[in-house]
């Protein structure tokens, strides 16, 4: 919890799992069903969502002073930097806090290689029902295949090409809980999803000369 350019408490770390109750609270609240529609990678009492319930129930008067919550480590370097001008979360960490919309998973076709399209019922839950695909000449299974929101199924030598879903809080999960104001989240810089595994991997490489 950050106001003026500085912190205003310790940080909550992602081990921090005092919010029992409140992880409790939210499986009342919610149900299993709602926690699957709006609250991606939600992880019990080491959520932020719990602590923030946590937070509201113990330290009221330190959550309504503050002006952003920072969800990491670099965030608090940035906005400290910049004097609190900064306010932002990468979607990769994002995608941590168990505050995210769940992805839509969409798929369209794999391209491999040479470039040529697989077509889509060969695809993972396309229809194809075979035990794997074909990527670069190796015959890869679902299971070696990562699924990437924005980007679609990665895997080794290709890439899913198909709708693009921007990250986006869950603002209403949020707000059904009195006390709890959304508009302490910082924003998700670009809008932007992760990269895919294999471009962040040659990225590195490339840096490395």
């Amino acid at each position: 919890l950050v106001k003026g350019g500085r912190s205003i408490r310790p940080a909550l770390l992602y081990s921090d799992v005092r919010a029992t109750q409140e992880a409790d609270d939210v499986r009342r609240a919610l149900g299993p069903a709602g926690i699957a529609a709006q609250l991606a990678n939600f992880k019990g009492a080491a959520a932020c969502l719990s602590k923030w319930l946590w937070l509201q129930r113990h330290e009221p008067e330190v959550l309504a002073a503050a002006d952003h919550m920072l969800l990491g480590a670099h965030s608090y370097l940035a906005y400290v930097l910049t004097g609190g001008e900064a306010a932002g979360c990468d979607p990769t960490t994002a995608s941590t806090t168990g505050l995210l919309i769940p992805p839509t998973m969409q798929c369209a076709a794999l391209m491999v290689d040479d470039g040529a399209p697989l077509p889509v019922d060969k695809a993972p839950g396309g229809g194809g029902g075979g035990g794997g695909i074909s990527v670069g000449g190796d015959l890869l299974s679902a299971t070696q295949l990562i699924y990437d929101s924005s980007e679609g199924m990665v895997g080794r030598g290709g890439a899913y090409e198909g709708g693009v879903e921007l990250p986006r809080w869950s603002v209403a999960a949020v707000s059904s809980f009195e006390g709890l104001d959304a508009g302490l989240l910082p924003r998700l810089v670009e809008g932007s999803a992760p990269a895919p595994v294999g471009l962040v991997a040659r990225g590195v490489l490339a840096s490395l000369g």
